[in-house]
């Protein structure tokens, strides 16, 4: 995939020339979002996972008071109501890239300064996390309070709602990043 990649970004410097090239780095880097991850993901994954679900554990212990057991990544009721394992599905990846390939876009033609663009780029990740562990907080009360099916329920249609709050707040970023008209006749 990677020779692939590098020999389509080389040839179009050898048929086009070198400013073409130049032109080109930019769709060139957003074509890499269409290469499948293969085992990179369980590098990635397996952090994001034990991540979302300890600070899950975390909040339902300390904020919410409800007695979830952690195993690794697994959640379960300390009564047996409801497991939930958080697969490498589950682990945000697939959101990650969505936003992080949006966010790329919007950072560059929206921001000048290379800081701001990496900001952007670098509030993608704690954002992830964040709704992942929102949707799993979100499925634990749900089953907490009704049982598994409806939690499962919940697990499977919140992440339309959490991407959205992530971009959002990447559009909340972006709007405190912007810059400011200078005052008239200053």
């Amino acid at each position: 995939m990677i020779a692939l990649f590098l020999g389509l970004y080389g040839l179009i410097g050898v048929v086009w020339g070198r400013r073409t090239m130049w032109v080109s780095t930019f769709p060139m880097f957003l074509f890499a979002f269409c290469m499948p991850l293969g085992n990179f993901t369980d590098l990635v994954t397996l952090p994001m996972r034990m991540a979302s679900v300890t600070i899950t554990r975390m909040i339902c212990h300390g904020l919410l008071d409800i007695n979830v057991v952690q195993r690794g990544t697994e959640l379960m009721d300390a009564n047996g109501r409801y497991d939930y394992d958080v697969v490498a599905a589950c682990s945000g990846i697939r959101s990650f890239v969505a936003l992080l390939a949006l966010t790329t876009i919007f950072a560059v033609l929206t921001f000048r300064p290379l800081w701001k663009r990496g900001l952007m780029l670098l509030a993608t990740v704690p954002l992830v996390i964040c709704c992942n562990v929102l949707r799993l907080v979100v499925v634990v009360l749900v089953a907490q309070t009704y049982n598994q099916a409806a939690g499962a329920w919940v697990h499977d249609w919140f992440g339309f709602v959490t991407f959205l709050a992530a971009i959002g707040s990447l559009l909340g970023l972006a709007h405190w990043l912007r810059e400011k008209p200078s005052p008239k006749g200053a």
